[in-house]
This record gives structure tokens, sequence and C-alpha cells, in this order.
């Protein structure tokens, strides 16, 4: 009895916790999109998708915010939507992108300046 159960609890800690994995994780899915130059009008061109835009008019909570990061020369921009009431990001899978580019435009740099994080209005 005891050699059926143990591998049967095993298997079934295994599943819950790689779903617990999963869910937390879910931004595997994130749509990336890589380019040489992005420019102001890339990022706000992704917040004026109908669905993005929809949700955003629909929920005053909503913030469009875009995240950037330079590592081995190299920018990740980062636009999603926040909810500023659960302080959290929404729905990541339908709601971001992340843009990977060698250089960002003036009018990039000169909205982030030295600031990680931009709010589109």
């Amino acid at each position: 009895m005891k050699k059926v159960i143990f591998p049967i609890i095993g298997t079934a800690a295994a599943l819950v916790i790689g779903t617990i994995f999963f869910l937390k994780n879910k931004n595997i899915f994130l749509q990336v999109k890589k380019c040489n130059l992005l420019k102001m009008e890339d990022v706000i061109a992704f917040f004026k998708n109908k669905d993005i835009k929809q949700r955003l008019e629909a929920d005053s909570n909503l913030l469009a915010v875009a995240i950037k990061e330079y590592k081995n020369g190299c920018y990740r921009i980062i636009c999603t939507l926040y909810d500023k009431t659960k302080e959290e990001i929404i729905d990541t899978n339908k709601y971001t992108i992340v843009f990977k580019a060698k250089d960002i435009d003036k009018d990039l740099k000169n909205a982030f300046l030295n600031k990680e994080m931009i709010i589109l209005k």
C-alpha cells in the first residue's frame, strides 16, 4: 500500500508546485519585438492598440507605463498596464510587450532621462 501512495503523493505535489510556478511566472509568454532603433512612436503605437486603448478607457485605475532596462549594450523597454489600486501589473500576456533594441531615439531618451519608468498619458 505504501509503495502505491508515496508515488501518487509525490506526483501530485510536483503537479501543484509546477502549477504554482507557472502561474507566478506566466510572463514566459510575453511578446518580444527586436529592433535596431526603438522610437517613441513604436511605444505609443503599442498603447493605441484597440484592445489596450479600450481597457485603459474603461478603467481609470490603469496606467500605461514603460519600464527601461539597459544591460550588455542593449535596451529592454517593457510596455504594460499598471493597476494603481492593486499596485501591480495586469495580465502580462495580453497587455505587455518587450522591445529589445540596440538604441532608442531622442524622444525616448528625453522621456526617460535618468528614470527607469515613465507613465504615458
